[in-house]
């Protein structure tokens, strides 16, 4: 599956759809944040030290999604979540973070819908 990114670091979108029944949702990796509680043997990114998302970069990213998605015709965008484990990532940010993605979405008429992929612990 063909990968684009955005900021090497942060932001991955999944896929380039070619059709336009396939471009109605586009799925994008995000991670805020490559810290980790864990120190998992097979993880690729448990050494990184790359810093974690400012919200100039979240409204970078999504502004930077909008733009994809009217390239490709997609209505809605599928947003996950992912790290390093995101649910360490500062709450307040992440708070204004999703206030602002919201924004920039609903602005651009594209709906969408947020997903979490964690190690769980923190819960």
């Amino acid at each position: 599956m063909p990968v684009s990114e955005a900021r090497s670091t942060s932001i991955v979108v999944l896929g380039r759809p070619k059709h336009s029944a396939m471009a109605q949702k586009l799925t994008v990796l995000i991670s805020p944040t490559f810290r980790c509680n864990m120190k998992c043997a097979y993880c690729y990114v448990r050494d990184r030290n790359v810093g974690d998302m400012s919200l100039i970069d979240f409204e970078t990213s999504f502004r930077w999604i909008v733009k994809y998605c009217k390239r490709i015709g997609a209505r809605s965008v599928e947003i996950v979540w992912f790290g390093g484990e995101p649910l360490l990532f500062d709450r307040l940010t992440i708070v204004s973070a999703l206030r602002l993605e919201e924004r920039i979405f609903t602005d651009a008429g594209l709906t969408f819908v947020n997903r979490l992929q964690s190690n769980l612990t923190l819960i």
